[in-house]
């Protein structure tokens, strides 16, 4: 008997474009959130003012709460939205929502510069949390569609790879534009560079019928019991101990290190924007290196790739860990900045890998993933920085993401493995 997803596979040969535009659609429509954790951290009491309120109780909203609500606003509220995507997607065309998000999304960071109000902001932020679901589960569904089962997590990687370039040249630019023409004209360039990616979206699928898609016909595949929660609770791990603890107490770990400025040769970097080119390398590491650990995870087979990443995350963090209690000497900062661009890469195969897992789980199984890992991207900052307010030692953040990696490793080599074994073949 034939297998009617092999047969799937062999009519529809998709040309490599379809992730290409997929990729830089996406990557256009970051730019004006990425531009955000760069910018507002700079200039937000000047912007923002103190919030009081009266009842029930007396308290007050600093502009520094402010700022931290502001960015992880859109996280939270994709809680929610993650699921509502993955039903649009089932029942709306996807390149009509692929396209109207992308739309949505200019305007949401062009509100940035018309009305630089916290309320309006904050508005404005659960907006661009509903639009990058959307964003994010069409271009998955995409990347997924243009794949097999031999090369998924390079495909995955590839489209990854592309979006966050968006991520790295936000992030460098970002600074120097709000520092040229202000914070309204800064966002209003952005949000009609972030327009221009409804072009490459309306032909990104042109040649993938929506009805016949593989993400969309898994929408409810089958997988077995007690298989899913395992990928879940280590794409919490991913999200709180990478994207979250070490890359939001990233500034105060260069700080502790470096001082308030860094000097190399004649020249002196302020610390700030050390932290910024530092955090575009995270996510260059994403663009230029996310194909490449892909289709290593490929090549290595998917349960392999899952113990030794998950492994080698918590050796990095471990010796990372013990060098912090010496991070004001300059040979072991470097020593530690290294090792943490170590660890950023094994945070992007291990999230490569298991977003290609969850992809072949069908759309659903893949909302949930995403929700499991925006939760910790979300909650990794706050509990980083709740302990470093109340240790203020530069070892409290990775003792934490080495206690989410600990759990990740027990959940990786007790059950997840066994849920890749699990899942049929896509």
């Amino acid at each position: 008997m034939t297998d009617p997803a092999a047969n799937l596979r062999t009519r529809r040969k998709l040309p490599h474009h379809s992730v290409v535009l997929a990729g830089i659609a996406t990557a256009l429509s970051l730019m004006g959130d990425q531009a955000m954790y760069v910018i507002l951290p700079t200039c937000y009491e000047t912007l923002l003012t103190p919030i009081s309120f009266t009842a029930p109780l007396a308290w007050t909203l600093s502009p520094a709460l402010q700022v931290g609500i502001l960015l992880s606003a859109n996280r939270w509220i994709r809680m929610v939205t993650n699921h509502l995507a993955e039903w649009l997607v089932h029942h709306f065309h996807p390149t009509l929502l692929f396209v109207g998000m992308l739309g949505l999304g200019a305007l949401t960071t062009a509100s940035y510069g018309v009305w630089p109000f916290f309320w309006v902001l904050l508005i404005a932020r659960g907006g661009w949390g509903l639009c990058w679901s959307i964003i994010r589960q069409v271009g998955i569904m995409t990347a997924v569609d243009a794949s097999s089962r031999e090369n998924a997590a390079a495909m995955v990687g590839f489209y990854n790879g592309l979006a966050r370039f968006g991520s790295v040249v936000a992030m460098l630019i970002g600074g120097w534009l709000f520092d040229s023409v202000g914070w309204r004209m800064c966002f209003w360039i952005i949000a009609g560079v972030t327009a221009m990616g409804m072009f490459p979206a309306a032909i990104a699928r042109r040649k993938i019928n929506h009805h016949e898609s593989e993400f969309r016909l898994q929408r409810d595949m089958a997988v077995p019991r007690g298989t899913l929660w395992p990928l879940l609770i280590c794409g919490f791990v991913l999200g709180s101990a990478g994207a979250g603890v070490i890359a939001s107490t990233m500034g105060k770990i260069l700080k502790d290190g470096f001082g308030d400025a860094l000097t190399i040769g004649q020249m002196t970097i302020r610390v700030a924007t050390v932290t910024g080119i530092f955090l575009a390398g995270r996510h260059a590491i994403n663009t230029f290196g996310g194909p490449a650990l892909g289709a290593l995870a490929d090549r290595m087979g998917h349960r392999r790739s899952i113990y030794v990443f998950f492994g080698l995350g918590v050796l990095i963090l471990v010796v990372m860990l013990g060098l912090s209690f010496f991070i004001t000497q300059p040979a072991v900062m470097l020593v530690l900045l290294t090792l943490t661009v170590l660890f950023f890469s094994c945070c992007t195969l291990l999230s490569v890998t298991m977003n290609a897992e969850a992809s072949r789980c069908g759309s659903k199984a893949y909302a949930r993933y995403v929700s499991a890992e925006d939760g910790g991207s979300a909650a990794g900052p706050l509990l980083g920085w709740a302990l470093v307010g109340a240790s203020g030692h530069p070892a409290v953040p990775f003792a934490c993401a080495l206690g989410f990696f600990l759990v990740g490793v027990v959940v990786a080599f007790g059950r997840l493995a066994r849920h890749v074994k699990a899942i049929p073949d896509a």
